[in-house]
């Protein structure tokens, strides 16, 4: 099921990369993945995770997926 209209990339430039340079699977659960976020983080990709989140809040969806991201995916 997680991969049904999964959308990987919605919080990290390139999830699968970033899941390689942390040793695999298990490394986003460590504090190595705060470095890559930090890294990462403009207040553009702020702003867009923001508007994907309230949409997905306001549409009474239960999972999150490429249709709250608007025009991004």
């Amino acid at each position: 099921m997680k991969i049904i209209y999964n959308t990987e990339n919605r919080l990290f430039a390139n999830y699968r990369k970033m899941i390689g340079g942390l040793g695999g699977y298990n490394g986003q659960f460590t504090s190595g993945v705060y470095g890559i976020w930090l890294r990462e983080w403009t207040e553009e990709k702020h702003r867009n995770i923001s508007e994907t989140l309230e949409r997905f809040i306001d549409s009474g969806d239960f999972r999150l997926n490429h249709l709250h991201m608007g025009a991004r995916e």
